[in-house]
């Protein structure tokens, strides 16, 4: 991953603030930062620190870099929340800036990017929190999750000819409908909180186009994948509900495949 940093301080400050956070981690801010530590922080993290890289390579003209700089200078933080604050504040800066007016193959190739961006990043985070012993996703971490799901299906909404409002900083002039309450909750508090939720969305989804049942079948399905993404697997309740889910799609693909108004 290369991105050019010459005469740029402030990207190279955020860069580098994100590689000490790391550091800090692994190893506590009390410790003595030496080059073996930095190496294997490198070499253990480095597609971690690759994906934060290519977000602010994708932003950097579009965002307010010492936002960042001040959010990784917060001594008195831990550096997770620290980590994943700015992952919030580039993935935020993507929900404004990013608009769907541009080229369709355009926007879902970078969106894509971001996506699988903040993906890994998720993943990173829940992983520490797990070692840390502290499940609770709370604060910035409600926070994250809130902004994966509105890049998801935000690139779902433009692949599938679906434009609908996910976030209400979007600056986009696209003419956008207003946002479900279905959606709503599913954005905020995930998409297998409840039973319904998931095939609520489906229903608002389906019924908003004129879709061919094969179209229909391509929205569930990438639908199905963007909640593999971003929802937690180890959770009984997010097991229990898809499980629900895939056996009412699968139960309606049989009778046949429709979501109707009424359903």
């Amino acid at each position: 991953m290369y991105i050019k940093l010459k005469g740029d301080d402030q990207l190279c400050a955020c860069i580098k603030g994100i590689v000490f956070c790391m550091i800090w981690l692994v190893s506590g801010k009390n410790n003595r930062i030496h080059i073996p530590m930095i190496e294997s922080v490198f070499y253990h993290f480095d597609n971690v620190i690759v994906q934060f890289v290519l977000l602010l390579s994708l932003c950097k003209n579009d965002i307010n870099l010492s936002d960042i700089i001040e959010t990784l200078s917060k001594a008195d933080k831990n550096p997770l929340d620290q980590l994943m604050a700015v992952a919030v504040i580039l993935g935020n800066s993507f929900l404004r800036y990013l608009s769907q007016e541009s080229k369709e193959q355009e926007f879902v190739f970078k969106m894509d990017m971001i996506c699988n961006a903040m993906r890994i990043i998720l993943q990173f985070w829940r992983n520490k929190r797990k070692q840390n012993g502290n499940q609770d996703q709370k604060s910035i971490g409600q926070d994250i999750l809130l902004v994966c799901r509105q890049l998801y299906m935000k690139t779902l909404g433009m692949r599938h000819k679906w434009i609908v409002n996910v976030s209400s900083s979007s600056s986009s002039s696209v003419p956008q409908k207003q946002i479900p309450l279905d959606m709503m909750v599913a954005l905020n508090h995930g998409f297998l909180k409840e039973k319904n939720i998931l095939l609520d969305v489906i229903k608002t989804a389906c019924n908003a186009g004129n879709w061919t049942i094969q179209h229909r079948t391509r929205f569930v399905y990438d639908l199905l994948c963007v909640v593999q993404h971003v929802e937690d697997w180890d959770n009984d309740t997010c097991q229990t509900n898809f499980r629900y889910t895939l056996e009412t799609i699968y139960y309606r693909l049989l009778t046949p495949f429709h979501f109707s108004k009424t359903a």
